[in-house]
Order: structure tokens, then sequence, then C-alpha cells
């Protein structure tokens, strides 16, 4: 299990839990520091960088991702794989407080974390999304 295994099963969350919403994972070797996903419901944008923690191998956010994450609002998602079982806490960098510490199955994890993500959308959302984007080409466009 690694971090490109997570960042996949939370954007599975995100979409299960935020029906028609725009979930991007950003990987780029190029451009450093830019949060691994995005995820726009009701035009509420909502960043994350996912890391993963293991016995002798804590994962480490440079300072160019806390510029970033503390820019946009971020959110840190740390999944933690201890000796005694599993877990995640998410840090919301801006605030400079821990949103969510959770102990349990990466699964129960991801749909806590997808749980956060959504209730950052303001309250005053509609309660049905409106039509999925279309980011096809327009005809003519190369």
């Amino acid at each position: 299990m690694d971090e490109a295994y997570l960042k996949g099963r939370l954007c599975k969350a995100l979409h299960k839990r935020m029906p028609g919403a725009v979930v991007i994972r950003h990987e780029d070797k190029f451009n450093k520091g830019i949060p691994d996903i995005s995820s726009t419901w009701f035009r509420t944008t909502t960043w994350a960088e996912v890391k993963l923690d293991r016995p002798g191998r804590r994962s480490k956010v440079g300072p160019l991702q806390r510029h970033f994450l503390r820019g946009l609002a971020g959110l840190l998602v740390t999944y933690q794989v201890r000796k005694d079982g599993t877990g995640v806490v998410v840090d919301d960098v801006e605030a400079g407080r821990c949103a969510l510490a959770l102990d349990a199955p990466f699964s129960k994890c991801h749909a806590a974390v997808a749980e956060l993500i959504a209730n950052r959308t303001p309250r005053g959302a509609p309660e049905t999304p409106g039509p999925r984007l279309d980011i096809s080409r327009p005809a003519g466009v190369y």
C-alpha cells in the first residue's frame, strides 16, 4: 500500500459522497508544492495533500507544500499505519488545527475524510448537484 493507492481510494470516496463533484488528482513532477487532490462541489473547492506515515517512515511536508496549503485553505490528510492498527489525521493548515483524528480501517477513514470535505460546502448549497461539467475540447481546438 502506498500514497498513490490511498489517493485513488480517497477520490472514489469523494465521488461516492459528493455526486457530481469535480475531483482531480494533480500529479506532476515539474510543479512542486501543489496539493494532490482538488474537489469542487457546489462552487466550493477543497484542496488536499495526502501523506502516508508508516512505522519508522514518517512523511514530510515541505515549506512549499505548507505555503500552498495555507494559501488555498487546504487540508493535510495523513494516513497512518501503526503496530496497533490504522487511522487518519486531517489538519486544517490555514486554521492551524486538527479537523479530524480517527483510528479505524482505511475504508472508514476515506469515508470520514470525504464527509469532512463535503461538509466544507456552504450550508446554503442546493440539495441536488447541477449537471456534470463537460470538459471536452470544442470542435476545431487542438
